[in-house]
């Protein structure tokens, strides 16, 4: 089954955006949503079925309630039945130890982290452990989603931790430019290619181009 053909948008009018939904535009637009939530890998089925029905809520789709659990279920076994002949998970095991490396160095490193950037950044802190961790990289729910296909530019924010009430504003910079490049460095050490500007106000960009992380709860 090529999943990635729902990933592909339709081309429309502007008319047709205005119109409502015909039932198979319907179900074609839950179905991209639900390959979207689920490839990733980071959502359990039971989570793919409650935002698949608030996403058909929200947007106001007309698929009955038995459609929506009957589509997510079925992505969900088609997602499955192709993990498993898959040898590796490809990308997503570099990501995995550029990460272990990360927590090794004193870096909170979390996947699929809050549900956006300014959320990651506020909510960070209760994962760290005064002594050990000095800074802190993730990638957001959003940023998760677009791995659902491949070729996927994934975009890390990083930040570092006051070292103490009287760090100056000058050593929390360089602080946070050496953890740039530490992650940075990371991730190519571990076989990741990175675009970054040296910028701390910038996010690291890693490409993806084989992300295959199984599903949550599912055996090889």
């Amino acid at each position: 089954m090529d999943l990635f053909k729902y990933l592909r948008p339709a081309s429309s009018t502007p008319q047709a955006e205005h119109q409502p939904h015909g039932v198979h535009n319907a179900r074609e637009t839950l179905r991209a949503r639900t390959v979207e939530l689920i490839r990733p890998g980071f959502v359990s089925l039971d989570e793919a079925l409650e935002t698949a029905g608030s996403f058909a809520e929200d947007e106001a789709l007309p698929v009955r309630p038995d459609e929506i659990e009957r589509i997510v279920t079925a992505t969900w076994d088609d997602l499955a039945d192709c993990q498993r002949d898959w040898a590796s998970e490809g990308d997503y095991e570099k990501l995995r130890a550029a990460f272990a490396d990360l927590e090794q160095a004193g870096v909170v490193a979390r996947m699929n982290f809050a549900c956006c950037q300014n959320c990651g950044h506020a909510e960070i802190e209760a994962e760290r452990t005064i002594g050990k961790h000095v800074g802190y990289v993730f990638f957001h729910q959003q940023d998760a989603e677009r791995l659902a296909g491949d070729d996927a530019e994934l975009l890390l924010a990083f930040g570092t931790f006051a070292a103490s009430a009287s760090q100056t504003t000058e050593e929390r910079a360089e602080a946070e430019h050496q953890l740039g490049r530490l992650v940075a460095t990371t991730m190519r050490s571990n076989g990741l290619a990175v675009e970054w500007d040296g910028q701390t106000s910038s996010r690291i960009a890693v490409s993806i181009s084989h992300w295959r992380k199984r599903l949550p709860f599912v055996s090889a």
